[in-house]
Formats: structure tokens, C-alpha cells, sequence
């Protein structure tokens, strides 16, 4: 279900922004999103500890949900977006519709 409200936009935009970093190892978010402290640049694989603490994670979940989510708000985009997965799939159950356009195999077929 959409959401109604403004705060409910946002709790899910946080949701969403906690499972995209629960996706990944703290080390690699931290290699990415790396610039919060000297404590987040210094840790590596091999430590111990590589877990996003306290505001390091606050930070990154923000910037995945302005950075990275803001690009599903644009509704142009979400289109694009749309309209190339449709292609994909299409193409993956018709490959024919690759090599010609849907007027030709039409023409093909009614011929």
C-alpha cells in the first residue's frame, strides 16, 4: 500500500534505506560512504569491529536515502526505469523481439 502521509513516506524511505545497508558488509559501506571519522577510515576487514556505530550509521542511512532513494522520486525516471525492465523482460521471453521491431514480426506473422 502507498503511503498516506508525509511521515509515513519517510519511515518508509528509512526502511528501505536500512535493508540497502544491511545488504552489504560494514566494510564496504564504510569504503563508500567512508568520510565520518578518523575511527571509520582507520578500520579495515581485518578489524575486530568493522560495524557502522551511532552516528556513522545515521549518517549513512541518510545519504542512502537522499542519494541513492532520491533518484526513485523523480517520476520521469521511475518511467524510464519501468519501461527498460518491461523491455528486458520481454526481449528475455521473446529474444526475436531483439533483432525486429513489433511491426515487423507483425508483417512476418500476417504475411
Amino acid at each position: 500500500m502507498a503511503p498516506e502521509t508525509g511521515e509515513e513516506l519517510l519511515a518508509l524511505r528509512r526502511k528501505c534505506a536500512t535493508v540497502i545497508l544491511d545488504l552489504f558488509p560494514s566494510w564496504l559501506m564504510k569504503r563508500y560512504f567512508g568520510r565520518a571519522t578518523r575511527q571509520t577510515m582507520d578500520t579495515s576487514a581485518d578489524s575486530p569491529d568493522p560495524d557502522l556505530h551511532g552516528g556513522d550509521k545515521e549518517r549513512v542511512l541518510a545519504e542512502i536515502e537522499e542519494g541513492i532513494l532520491d533518484v526513485f522520486s523523480d517520476e520521469y525516471c521511475n518511467k524510464h526505469l519501468m519501461y527498460g525492465a518491461l523491455e528486458l523482460i520481454l526481449v528475455r521471453l521473446m529474444p526475436e523481439l531483439a533483432e525486429k521491431g513489433v511491426v515487423d514480426l507483425w508483417a512476418e506473422r500476417l504475411s
